[in-house]
């Protein structure tokens, strides 16, 4: 057996190593191995002699496990978050005769260089407090009846701000409708997403996440594009020139029918 003699009470007078899964004896407290002691244990009892504390030598040889504190941690390091990146949803001006689209970045840069003036006279809006607009209904007297281009229409007035293509009349055959009545539309159309209307020739029109601008994937003449009449072109349907109806639901999206999208 080692000499004993250490007094490092993390090293082992037997072994003289790191005190492995450690027990402390009662007498004097010191620490060893425990496999050291059953050792020590096993060569006293094939002796036929007592054991004794190896360190202090008394005869009262009994030890306790020592439960090891838990390993120590590095300290814990702030998370660092990536810096917020810029929305990749496309933005619609919604100025008259503006047809500008882009991302956030873009759009921000768009109203500040084209529309300082608009900004600064009109920047008092955005933190007033504003009663939340009022949802549009049709007066009880109206009859909504559906066309022969498969819309609906109600013959009255039209809400919102006029168009440039129709009379401020919910039809009564063609051209655009309230916005009660384009309610009806997406129902009969059974459209579900709040991204779609229907366009004043009665196609479903979607919002394109390119561009900002609405499709309708129906066939179209170059001619409305000043190209030939004989030659076909879509509107859309992911990015491109669209039809003059879905350049009207361009325009139409962020005033008339703002509470459907």
């Amino acid at each position: 057996m080692a000499t004993v003699g250490a007094s490092n009470d993390s090293e082992c007078p037997i072994c003289m190593g790191p005190v492995q899964r450690a027990v402390v004896s009662r007498c004097c407290r010191h620490r060893f191995c425990n496999n050291c002691i059953a050792a020590v244990q096993q060569t006293a009892g094939q002796g036929g002699a007592s054991g004794r504390c190896p360190y202090c030598r008394s005869e009262r040889f009994a030890f306790d496990s020592v439960r090891e504190p838990p390993p120590q941690l590095p300290p814990q390091q702030p998370i660092r978050r990536p810096p917020p990146q810029a929305s990749a949803r496309i933005h619609r001006c919604q100025a008259a005769q503006c047809r500008f689209t882009g991302t956030e970045n873009d759009f921000l840069d768009h109203l500040v260089n084209r529309h300082r003036r608009e900004l600064l006279e009109n920047h008092h809006l955005l933190f007033s407090q504003q009663q939340p607009p009022q949802q549009y209904e049709d007066p009880p007297e109206r009859d909504p009846r559906l066309a022969e281009n498969g819309k609906t229409y109600c013959g009255g007035p039209l809400n919102g701000p006029p168009c440039d293509c129709c009379s401020g009349v919910c039809g009564p055959q063609d051209g655009c409708n309230c916005v009660h009545c384009m309610t009806i539309d997406l129902a009969n159309f059974q459209v579900t997403h709040g991204n779609s209307l229907v366009n004043k020739f009665g196609r479903v029109a979607s919002l394109s996440s390119e561009n900002g601008h609405f499709y309708c994937a129906a066939i179209m003449g170059l001619a409305e594009l000043g190209g030939s009449g004989d030659s076909i072109a879509y509107c859309g349907p992911i990015d491109g020139p669209n039809c003059e109806a879905c350049q009207a639901l361009d325009v139409q999206c962020g005033s008339r029918y703002a509470s459907l999208m």
